[in-house]
């Protein structure tokens, strides 16, 4: 609180005590369970709270991870900026769990992606862009896991 936090976002798909929601009310935290995963419920469950999730990221002064806070971080932030925060000329985020110079590469992000990508496509009866202009965002996405 101290530091300025005001929100969590909890990215874990599977836990099993509400321990972390209820100490953030103690605190006046706000507390945020945005799962991630690519099964299709859990991408359901993703779009559906898709437009809270970008305002909490939008409002700041938030933490945001999961068990470890670099694979499903790296996933969520890459959603927040194909679908949304690039469209507003905001800098992709860096890469911090899938790089390559720690033997890693980005297929889960780019799996969820997809994932993400036809589940809107599919429940809105459209695109929900270019596939064009998401192909180049993956590519940008890409090329971070390389610096």
């Amino acid at each position: 609180m101290a530091a300025g936090l005001r929100q969590v976002i909890d990215l874990r798909k599977d836990y099993s005590n509400d321990r972390y929601p209820e100490l953030c009310r103690q605190y006046g935290v706000d507390y945020f369970h945005y799962p991630i995963d690519n099964d299709r419920e859990t991408i359901a469950k993703m779009t559906e709270l898709f437009p809270q999730f970008c305002e909490k990221i939008d409002h700041g002064d938030f933490y945001i991870a999961c068990a470890m806070g670099l694979h499903r971080t790296d996933i969520a932030l890459c959603i927040y900026w194909v679908f949304y925060a690039a469209d507003k000329g905001i800098t992709p985020p860096p890469i911090k769990g899938y790089r390559q110079e720690d033997g890693h590469n980005t297929n889960k992000i780019m799996r969820v992606l997809n994932a993400f990508y036809q589940y809107k496509a599919d429940m809105e009866g459209k695109d929900p862009m270019p596939i064009e202009v998401f192909k180049e965002r993956k590519m940008v996405i890409n090329e971070l896991s390389k610096t």
